[in-house]
């Protein structure tokens, strides 16, 4: 998809399309053509809406902003080029009154993005997200399965140990009714990259088998975002890619 309709030649009036060839792109390491195509021709459209609520960007024929600003931040970190997104995200935070009250987003942009928080030590900056986001969901009584999956994750990377780790993941709270399908594939790939830090990287490759059986084209940017999945998610890249070359031959 991403070779067939580049940026330049598609109309603006495919909003919907942008986001499926990023993510082509994005699975292609296109990064910068994947930016450079949410921020000329997907982004600047949400700049003149009165809102960015998701009712009102609905009517206007747009996908959601904050699906849309996640696909841009993760093509701006894995570029090296954090700032772009956070600057952004403060330029539509101000025009945008609704941004500023996504307190849990405006919280990922800071500790993912800002150049304050990148001058930090990455366990020092996880220590600091994971204190931030449990106060953030004490406050705001965040309970859904994505908020406490988030919350999940910085624990589990905090551990010192694998048994600790696998151990605050496997021990989280699950509501089976109304968890996203998705969160368990997630988890798989949380066990994978857990594993593989601590070195055991047989139990690794049986996870990332697993995920990719289920997620053969890995977690969505916008997410990938939001879980803070985006360097392991590089990772799965190069192993989905052998993976296909292996099918290819045979």
């Amino acid at each position: 998809l991403a070779h067939v309709c580049s940026a330049a030649e598609a109309p603006d009036s495919w909003p919907e399309l942008w986001l499926r060839v990023a993510r082509y792109m994005y699975l292609g390491e296109r990064l910068a053509e994947a930016q450079q195509l949410l921020q000329d021709r997907l982004l600047p459209q949400y700049a003149g809406l009165p809102s960015l609520a998701d009712a009102e960007v609905d009517q206007a024929g747009l996908p959601p902003w904050r699906e849309a600003f996640g696909y841009y931040a993760t093509m701006s970190q894995l570029l090296g080029r954090h700032e772009d997104a956070w600057k952004y995200f403060l330029t539509t935070a101000e025009r945008h009154s609704n941004v500023k009250q996504l307190d849990d987003l405006a919280l990922q942009a800071e500790h993912f993005l800002s150049p304050q928080a990148l001058k930090k030590p990455p366990r020092e900056r996880l220590v600091d997200f994971h204190s931030a986001w449990k106060a953030l969901c004490r406050k705001a009584q965040y309970k859904d399965a994505v908020s406490l999956l988030i919350l999940t994750i910085a624990e589990a990377r905090l551990a010192t140990n694998v048994d600790t780790a696998l151990a605050v993941l496997d021990g989280r709270y699950r509501d089976l009714e109304s968890d996203p399908p998705w969160v368990e594939d997630v988890c798989t790939q949380l066990r994978a990259e857990l594993c593989g830090r601590f070195g055991d990287f047989a139990t690794e490759a049986d996870h990332i088998r697993k995920f990719h059986s289920s997620q053969e084209l890995l977690m969505e940017p916008n997410w990938a975002f939001e879980l803070d999945l985006v360097p392991y998610q590089q990772k799965l890249k190069a192993a989905l890619f052998r993976d296909w070359a292996g099918e290819k031959k045979q």
